[in-house]
């Protein structure tokens, strides 16, 4: 079996929470994910355990762990936000860990996302926010088929410098 037949993203499990809990309190992220606090292993212990009820529903969020099956290891993490089942949209984030970037794990896990937005979520539309100096990301939206639709001036200040903010979206492509 190729690689990308193990690629899998699935809901956050209690045996992720050390995985969560590294992920989330590097700082030199923290820009990406708007916050500026450390989570604690209790917090991230409850939010696993609240997922098991029908989260997105509920607080218009849901967070996945992208597996990579072959390696029997986590990668990354995928947060779909902002959910709205009316309009049938919600808002994307992705982490790949540092050691799996440049691997094309991104755009693999989000090629197979999408058939889970459109057909399980019916959804018309996902979108992202990133800032204009994250390359990898800006590259990474370009080729899995998002279009660029905004651009917010000096949105974010980050080390005495503001960053521009560039806002992506992907259509469904509804028949």
């Amino acid at each position: 079996m190729n690689k990308e037949n193990h690629l899998i993203f699935r809901a956050p499990e209690p045996t992720d929470i050390d995985f969560m809990y590294e992920q989330e309190n590097q700082t030199d992220i923290w820009r990406v994910g708007h916050t500026i606090v450390p989570f604690s292993k209790e917090f991230l212990t409850r939010y696993v355990f609240s997922c098991m009820e029908d989260e997105l529903n509920v607080s218009k969020q849901a967070r996945f762990i992208i597996e990579d099956r072959c390696l029997n290891q986590n990668i990354g993490i995928l947060d779909l936000f902002n959910y709205d089942p009316i309009h049938r949209r919600a808002e994307i984030g992705i982490l790949i860990v540092k050691e799996h970037q440049n691997q094309h794990y991104g755009s693999k896990i989000l090629e197979k996302f999408f058939i889970y937005a459109w057909e399980i979520l019916n959804l018309h539309q996902i979108y992202a926010e990133i800032a204009s100096n994250n390359l990898s990301a800006y590259q990474l939206f370009c080729k899995t088929g998002f279009q660029t639709c905004a651009l917010k001036r000096e949105w974010f200040y980050e080390k005495g410098e503001w960053i521009d903010l560039i806002g992506f979206q992907k259509l469904s492509i509804e028949k």
